[in-house]
C-alpha cells in the first residue's frame, strides 16, 4: 500500500457450467472435499496452472506472485510436498511465485499439530511463501503461529468491510496489524472495496490489500493491462499531488517518488500522498 504497486494475485476457482451457469466454490468445494482423490486432482490441477500462469507473467517482465488456497485436509496428504516441488520443477518457476494460503482451522484446528508443522516447515524450507487466511475468525494459539514458519497474515474481510464505520472492527484491524508486525509478518487486508477503508488501512500501516476496490476478478489475459493502467494512474496521481502540495507550501526538504509516500514540508509535519481514485 507504501508504493501503488500490484504484487500479486489470488487464483479463484469458478465453475462454468452449461446447465447452472457460474457455480460459485462455496457450492462445489464442499463436494469435492468428500473425497481424498478428487480433492487431490483439484489442488493438483489449481497449482498447475497458477503456477505455469505466474511463470508467463514472469517471463513477460511482470512478477506477480500468485496465492491458492489449501483445504485443510491437503495439509495432512502425504504427497503434498513431493506434489508441489514436481509442478515447481515442471513449470521451471521459482517457489516465491506461489503463496500457498491456509485458513486458521487448517493451521490450529486440526487434531494432528505436528504434522501440520512438519508440512509448513518443509514447504517453507522449498521456498515457498505461507500466509494464514481469515485471519481473526478462528483461535489462534499465539505461541504458535510465532513459531510457525508463516510469511504473512490475511485480515478476514469480515473485519474490514464496514472498519470505517464499525469502531469495534477498526480496532480488532488496527490490533492485528500490530500483532502480526510484532512478530515480523506482514499483513494483508480482505475485502477492501471502498476508499474510506483503503484509506484507514493506509494510516494503520497495513502492508498489502486486496479486493474490489482494485479490480473486480479478472481472466488471465485482461490482467497486464490493467496492471499497467493502475499503477500508470497512481504514477501519474503522485506527480500531481506533489505538483499542488509544491506550489502551496514549497519545494520539500527531500522529494518523495513512488517508492516513498512521506513527504516533510516546511513548518506542516508529515503528510501522507496521494489521496487515491477508483482504478477501474
Amino acid at each position: 500500500m507504501r508504493t501503488g504497486r500490484i504484487v500479486g494475485v489470488e487464483a479463484l476457482a469458478r465453475w462454468h457450467s452449461p446447465r447452472r451457469g457460474v457455480v460459485y466454490p462455496d457450492y462445489f468445494i464442499p463436494r469435492v472435499e468428500r473425497s481424498d482423490a478428487t480433492l487431490k486432482l483439484m489442488t493438483g490441477w489449481t497449482l498447475r496452472e497458477a503456477l505455469h500462469q505466474a511463470r508467463a507473467w514472469q517471463l513477460d517482465g511482470h512478477d506477480l506472485s500468485v496465492a491458492v488456497n489449501l483445504s485443510p485436509r491437503s495439509v495432512l496428504d502425504t504427497d503434498l510436498v513431493a506434489d508441489i516441488g514436481r509442478l515447481l520443477s515442471e513449470a521451471q518457476a521459482p517457489p516465491t511465485l506461489i503463496q500457498l494460503e491456509l485458513t486458521e482451522t487448517a493451521v490450529f484446528g486440526i487434531a494432528d499439530p505436528e504434522r501440520v508443522s512438519e508440512v509448513l516447515r518443509e514447504l517453507s524450507d522449498m521456498g515457498l511463501l505461507l500466509a494464514l487466511d481469515d485471519f481473526g475468525t478462528g483461535y489462534s494459539s499465539l505461541s504458535r503461529l510465532r513459531d510457525l514458519p508463516i510469511n504473512k497474515v490475511k485480515i478476514d474481510k469480515s473485519f474490514v468491510l464496514r472498519m470505517d464505520e464499525r469502531p469495534n472492527d477498526m480496532l480488532i484491524v488496527r490490533s492485528v496489524i500490530a500483532l502480526a508486525k510484532s512478530l515480523g509478518l506482514r499483513v494483508v487486508a480482505e475485502g477492501v472495496e471502498r476508499d474510506a477503508v483503503w484509506r484507514q488501512l493506509t494510516d494503520l500501516g497495513c502492508d498489502v490489500a486486496q479486493g474490489n476496490y482494485l479490480s473486480p476478478p479478472l481472466p488471465p489475459d485482461e490482467l497486464i493491462p490493467w496492471v499497467r493502467q493502475w499503477e500508470e494512474l497512481y504514477e501519474e496521481a503522485h506527480r500531481m499531488a506533489t505538483e499542488l502540495l509544491e506550489r502551496r507550501f514549497g519545494t520539500p526538504d527531500r522529494r518523495s517518488g513512488i517508492d516513498d509516500r512521506r513527504i516533510i514540508w516546511p513548518h506542516q509535519g508529515a503528510r501522507i500522498l496521494p489521496r487515491r481514485g477508483r482504478a477501474r
